[in-house]
């Protein structure tokens, strides 16, 4: 409620995507009990920052959360909802993957174009997904979806990796006084 009534300045910082994820699901801890739905998150402590703004990237996490949830409450009574993170030489993944009945070739290739949506009228506008890759080009990274056959979508995110701080100049250092 705080971040409607006076959203934060928008900025970016080194993040720690284990802190932020395990962030976005406390937001969403209620509902998705409610729904019976699981989540499985195995955090990667050794896993190196990005530099983001940390509201955009709940933002998108939120969505992938919900879209999920829509997805396994259509079809069935529970679910769980796993997320992974990793890492490559230069950048760093996250996967969002529910049990729900997956996306349709058909439906796959469309999905991230604005105002596609497969929900029924007034229940979505179909920019989520469109703004998650925004967001997430913005960023430098990327977001790309797969199914399965037997059902269950996965949604795999990758960002950059932080630069390493750079050791403060000269003129930065604090300065000393002397006597």
């Amino acid at each position: 409620l705080q971040y409607f009534a006076r959203p934060p300045a928008p900025g970016r910082i080194q993040v720690d995507l284990n802190e932020l994820v395990q962030r976005t699901f406390h937001l969403q801890t209620y509902p998705l009990r409610k729904s019976n739905i699981t989540v499985d998150f195995q955090p990667e402590p050794s896993l190196p920052a990005v530099v983001a703004d940390p509201n955009q990237l709940m933002q998108v996490f939120l969505n992938l959360l919900l879209n999920a949830e829509q997805a396994i409450r259509e079809t069935r009574e529970k679910g769980t909802i796993q997320v992974r993170l990793g890492r490559k030489p230069n950048s760093v993944w996250i996967v969002f993957k529910d049990d729900g009945p997956g996306i349709t070739p058909e439906n796959l290739q469309h999905i991230f174009d604005p105002f596609f949506t497969t929900k029924r009228p007034g229940r979505g506008t179909g920019l989520g997904l469109s703004i998650c890759k925004t967001v997430l080009r913005e960023h430098g990274g990327n977001i790309e979806a797969t199914s399965s056959l037997g059902g269950g979508a996965a949604f795999t995110i990758t960002l950059p990796i932080a630069p390493p701080l750079a050791p403060p100049s000269e003129s930065e250092k604090p300065s000393t006084l002397s006597s």
